[in-house]
This record gives C-alpha cells, sequence and structure tokens, in this order.
C-alpha cells in the first residue's frame, strides 16, 4: 500500500501525529506557487508530565548494520536548551536565520523605550539595562531641534559602551540664533536588532560638535536580555 498522505492545514492530535509518524513521512498543503501553506512545530506528547524529559521527539534511522537506532533530540532555541517544558505546546513561534549564530533565533518584540537629551560631545547615556542584562536596540527616532556655535553638520553616533557600533546619522544644524526644528531621523533594525557585546553596557549617544542651543533627543526602542 502506498504512503498514506496527512495534509497539515489544521492543528493536529496526538493520534493523527502518530499516524503521520507511522506512514514515516509527514506532507504539507502548497499551492499553485509551491508555497507551504502550513508551518511544522515540534509536538510533545501530552500523555507525559511537564517536569518529564521523556517526551521530547525521536528521531529513528536505519545504521549499516540494517538496525534501527533512536537518538534523543533536543529542541534548542538561541542557544539554549529547552528542559522540563510544559507536556503540551499551545503556541507558535516565529525565528529567522542569523548567520551571526549561526541558526534560527527567536523574533523579538520590543517592550521597552529609552529617551534622553543630547547636547553635549561627551558620551550620554541613553539606555543602561537592568544589572546583568544586554540591551538589544531594535529602532529609534532622531529629533534635532539644536543649533551649535556655527552652522555645520552635527554627526550622531550610537556606541556600545564606548564601541561604535555603525549606528552613525548626520544631519546639518544652523547657529542658535536661528535654531529650528529639523527633519525627524527614524532608523528600524528589523527583526531583532543590534544586541549589545556585554552584559551591564550602556548605550551611548555621542554628537561630533556641541550643542549651543535647544537639543537633540534620541529614543530607542527595543528588548533586555
Amino acid at each position: 500500500m502506498g504512503a498514506r498522505k496527512v495534509i497539515v492545514n489544521k492543528p493536529l492530535n496526538w493520534g493523527e501525529s502518530n499516524l503521520a509518524e507511522s506512514c514515516k513521512s509527514l506532507y504539507f498543503e502548497v499551492d499553485d506557487d509551491n508555497n507551504i501553506k502550513a508551518t511544522p512545530i515540534v509536538m510533545y506528547d501530552p500523555t507525559l508530565g511537564p517536569t518529564t524529559t521523556g517526551g521530547y521527539a525521536t528521531i529513528k534511522g536505519i545504521d549499516t548494520t540494517g538496525a534501527v537506532r533512536n537518538s534523543a533530540v533536543t529542541l534548542i532555541i538561541d542557544g539554549n536548551a529547552l528542559l522540563n517544558q510544559p507536556a503540551v505546546v499551545t503556541q507558535a513561534v516565529e525565528e529567522v536565520y542569523n548567520p551571526g549564530i549561526p541558526g534560527m533565533q527567536l523574533v523579538r518584540t520590543p517592550n521597552t523605550i529609552k529617551q534622553n537629551i543630547c547636547t553635549t560631545v561627551a558620551a550620554t547615556a541613553v539606555w543602561t539595562p537592568t544589572a546583568g542584562k544586554k540591551f538589544r536596540v531594535m529602532g529609534g527616532t532622531i529629533i534635532p531641534a539644536a543649533g551649535m556655535g556655527a552652522a555645520g553638520v552635527e554627526k550622531i553616533s550610537l556606541l556600545d559602551s564606548a564601541t561604535d557600533i555603525g549606528l552613525n546619522f548626520q544631519t546639518y544644524l544652523p547657529i542658535a540664533a536661528s535654531i529650528q526644528h529639523q527633519p525627524q531621523i527614524t532608523f528600524d533594525l528589523k527583526p531583532n536588532g543590534y544586541l549589545s557585546a556585554a552584559a551591564n553596557n550602556v548605550l551611548n549617544v555621542t554628537l561630533t560638535t556641541a550643542i549651543t542651543a535647544g537639543a537633540i533627543s534620541v529614543t530607542v526602542w527595543g528588548t533586555e536580555e
């Protein structure tokens, strides 16, 4: 008898997933352009308690001698092994590939907003994370409403502690006597932004020229991890 196809266009219960396993293959419905209409998810055996590791997926295969071999698989996300998880997974997660790890990484949702006013050449702290945490900046806005001693180009740089992270912006500022709002600068670092190199590092902002009137407002958002 040929393989039985299990079309994944709805959540599978445990019996259906066992059926799919017994068929040795799990098929996914596709549209006319071969786009998969369903996202594979990891399933656990709901008969096992939340403190057992026996419900993790197993890979079965045939070795060179023809014997069936089983090898346990530990689910790893963001470099962390998920141990003693609840037996039933009730939520799907979105991941993206990060060549810097390398591997898959959870997509973040910004839940922290920080803001400060910058006027000096010296570093100004915009984001001081909670002790033991790293900041992950995912976007922000810079509003120049300032003037300098002489009209010219102001360079605004974001630093990971004292390290330039490549987020440098330039705007033209008038002399202090003719201060006026300049166009807002917005940056977006989707989906996962920039994670500071070490815990407790501060996100700083530096200017190339001191502000003599008004200020430059810097707002950033992201997460702490």
